[in-house]
């Protein structure tokens, strides 16, 4: 073989030529995919954020000062009866009266 059978072979594409160059095609193809992907999902992502809680309604205020121990208020919220217990230390659980001597 000469120079120019040298040359002829240097340019010719061989097999493994042609699988280099179609799986960096491939890689490319999916770069670009994954970015397109992502620009579509990242709009539908901001919109399955929960909506914000609403505010509070209908809150009642309650003056528990006049209760004494062993006494119950009964209050409507919402049309819906409320009852309202101060049950003082007999009413607790003794686990709750040993805690809260510590």
């Amino acid at each position: 073989m000469g120079e120019a059978g040298m040359a002829a072979t240097k340019t010719k594409a061989t097999r493994r030529d042609v699988l280099r160059v179609a799986s960096g095609i491939g890689g490319a193809a999916a770069v670009v995919g994954a970015v397109g992907a992502a620009a579509y999902m990242v709009p539908w992502l901001g919109d399955t954020a929960p909506p914000p809680a609403p505010p509070a309604a209908g809150t009642v205020d309650v003056d528990l000062a006049p209760l004494r121990a062993g006494q119950q208020v009964m209050v409507f919220w919402r049309s819906l009866p409320v009852f309202v217990v101060h049950r003082g230390a007999y009413g607790l659980h003794p686990h709750i009266l040993s805690a809260a001597a510590r």
